[in-house]
């Protein structure tokens, strides 16, 4: 009994100095974690101009040597781990070895009869089970600890984001203004700000283009605007009520997103095309289809409407997937089209194709469109330039190649160094 309760302090306590430590590898690992996927994420990006200037094997080095800080970290967190386990083998091994030397000892001299030996040898292990257990139990709970705690944040953020909140019946109209005041974007794992000091307002139905160079804040306006990110900093207004962000049901019913690679459910057509407004009829589903462009695909399809695709379904090209994201938009017309680089991924030629629909599909809506691609430009009521997260300059697409500022000699790299006829042409009208 005294060799039992001697050893289950001196466990519990090495037991707190392993996790301590554990804690704090496992807190090391996860920020080496957050390097390699934002450095492998960027180097996939930059990967067409790493590899325009002759640099993609000298990259290499640099995923290989962040590559090998992560194994390093992950193997250090994986010793401490299995260490917690061997204290706690090794020090329940060696009080029951010494409660059976003791056993041993007593049934020598006879001062302990073998059945009451034997039971107590059989008991002992027993002992450090539930010590065992708690154990098991306390790594098996980090993970949902750690889940929950991120569940809490969005939740308290909601609550604390919501007040106050868009009317159910709100609806974006030709009176309806939208206001940035000084909004600022900051990534926790970035120094450099995303949008700095964003100020603008928007009145009723425009098509705004927004360029600028890669890293330029593009996706994180789109994605502040979508009400996917909240702004560390800044005031947004819309109709005249103030918000902290645009993380709003009612503001989410009237905005309409399209990305650069829309994400297909494992359902028949139909039941993607019905994704922001499920209950339209199958009439209005199929008048979709024709104003997308879709009506030729859907004539293929054994099937028709009702062909599966996605995930395990019929496999599309990209261009018939934004066709897909075209004609959902067509259906839930939503007063608000946000675009994030939505033909980046497709050859010019299908670009094309897609162009007189998206454009048919832009009237009557607040549009803001960000892309690479300048042709775009002649098409919209004003041209937004991002460089570095500010809005360095906004007009026309004329009055910008007259200013002969950034938007300038943006048009004049892209021309150089693209194929792109409408581009080229541009590039040349700016020079």
């Amino acid at each position: 009994s005294l060799i039992l309760a001697v050893t289950i302090p001196i466990l519990i306590v090495f037991l707190i100095l392993v996790g301590m430590l554990a804690q704090k590898h496992s807190q090391r690992q996860w920020r080496s974690f957050r390097m390699l996927a934002n450095h492998f994420v960027d180097s996939l990006r930059g990967l067409k101009t790493l590899k325009f200037l002759g640099q993609s094997r000298a990259h290499g080095t640099s995923i290989e040597k962040v590559s090998d800080q992560y194994r390093v970290a992950t193997m250090r967190t994986l010793r401490i781990a299995f260490l917690s386990t061997f204290v706690l083998e090794f020090f329940t091994m060696l009080s029951v070895a010494s409660v059976a030397v003791g056993l041993g000892l007593r049934l020598i001299e006879h001062m302990v009869a073998f059945h009451s030996a034997l039971t107590i040898l059989i008991l002992a292990p027993e002992y450090f089970l539930p010590v065992q257990r708690l154990g098991a139990d306390y790594h098996a709970t980090l993970n949902g600890k750690e889940a929950w705690e991120k569940i809490e944040s969005i939740l308290n953020r909601q609550v604390r984001e919501s007040r106050p909140t868009l009317p159910p019946a709100f609806t974006w109209n030709s009176r309806s203004t939208l206001q940035f005041a000084g909004v600022q974007m900051q990534y926790p794992d970035r120094s450099v700000p995303a949008l700095e000091e964003l100020s603008f307002a928007l009145t009723g139905f425009r098509k705004i283009g927004i360029v600028g160079a890669s890293g330029a804040g593009k996706s994180s306006l789109i994605d502040v605007l979508a009400g996917f990110r909240a702004p560390t900093a800044g005031t947004i207004r819309v109709d005249g009520l103030a918000f902290r962000s645009l993380v709003d049901e009612n503001w989410r019913r009237v905005v309409t997103y399209i990305p650069q690679h829309p994400y297909l459910f494992h359902l028949s057509l139909l039941d993607n095309i019905r994704f922001y407004h499920p209950e339209a009829s199958r009439e209005e589903v199929e008048q979709a289809v024709v104003k997308a462009g879709l009506a030729p695909l859907v004539a293929q399809l054994p099937r028709g409407i009702d062909e599966k695709i996605g995930d395990g379904g019929r496999s599309l090209s990209g261009g018939q997937e934004q066709r897909i994201a075209l004609a959902r938009a067509f259906l839930s017309d939503r007063p608000i089209l946000l675009l994030d680089e939505p033909t980046a991924h497709l050859d010019i030629e299908t670009e094309y194709e897609l162009k007189k629909t998206m454009l048919q599909l832009f009237e009557n809506r607040l549009v803001l469109l960000a892309t690479h691609r300048y042709h775009w430009m002649q098409h919209m009521d004003e041209v937004w330039v991002l460089d570095q997260g500010k809005l360095v300059e906004r007009g026309t697409h004329k009055e910008l190649l007259a200013k002969r500022g950034v938007y300038f000699e943006l048009i004049s790299i892209q021309g150089a160094n693209d194929h792109e006829p409408e581009e080229m042409a541009l590039a040349g009208c700016a020079r």
